[in-house]
């Protein structure tokens, strides 16, 4: 039984581990991938989403992101 526990607690933290390292990942890729915004404010979204991943996506979610309509 204790050896069904610790897999259980690996497992979900390797999962959460996961998402603190690919959700920003996504994002830097999004914004690396605009055209719309300058160099600057591309590498100032960068660093902030390294310094505060939970945070700065959601004020991304919140003010930056725009969906794009042509691909």
């Amino acid at each position: 039984m204790e050896i069904l526990e610790q897999l259980t607690s690996s497992i979900i933290t390797y999962a959460f581990l996961f998402f603190l390292l690919a959700v920003p990942a996504t994002f830097i890729f999004v914004v690396w991938k605009r055209t719309d915004i300058d160099p600057t404010a591309k590498i100032l979204w960068m660093i902030f989403f390294i310094v505060a991943p939970v945070l700065s996506i959601l004020i991304y979610l919140l003010v930056g992101y725009k969906k794009r309509t042509n691909y």
